[in-house]
């Protein structure tokens, strides 16, 4: 689905060029309404093609409810989440979570977030106001902070 939304995309933006040229050809002509009409139209179909394109970049896998048959779910973004705690060896910021998880810094805040507040990890707060999540369990003893 996301490469026939990008192809449709990058279709509309090809159709958009085609009356580009045929208004500057008006233009040469004195035809200047219907210049500006070529013009409206090759707004139209780049536009819509430059949404499309951009939603297709959105697009990840195949959607919720429309997995083949048989397909096996990912993990989910809690299990992301603490995975990417462990490689960071406890010390986490929704960038790097965010990163490492394949997720959007949203998702990765919100649920470092919800983790805090199930007493999962701490939430810390460095000398440069950087919020960072400290998942004890993956510290290891030389890089544990005394409090």
């Amino acid at each position: 689905m996301r490469l026939v939304v990008k192809a449709l995309g990058w279709v509309l933006v090809a159709f958009g060029v085609l009356p580009t040229m045929a208004a500057i050809g008006l233009t040469s002509t004195g035809n200047y309404g219907s210049a500006v009409f070529g013009l409206v139209v090759t707004s139209i179909f780049v536009g819509g093609g430059a949404l499309l394109l951009r939603s297709g970049q959105r697009m990840k896998g195949v959607g919720p409810g429309l997995e083949p048959a048989g397909a096996v779910p990912g993990p989910s973004i809690e299990q992301r989440v603490l995975a990417a705690a462990r490689r960071h060896r406890g010390h986490l910021t929704p960038v790097s979570a965010a990163a490492d998880g394949d997720l959007t810094v949203d998702q990765a805040r919100e649920e470092l977030e919800r983790l805090a507040k199930e007493n999962a990890c701490l939430m810390d707060v460095s000398d440069e106001g950087i919020v960072v999540f400290r998942f004890p369990e993956f510290e290891r003893p030389e890089t544990k902070q005394l409090s």
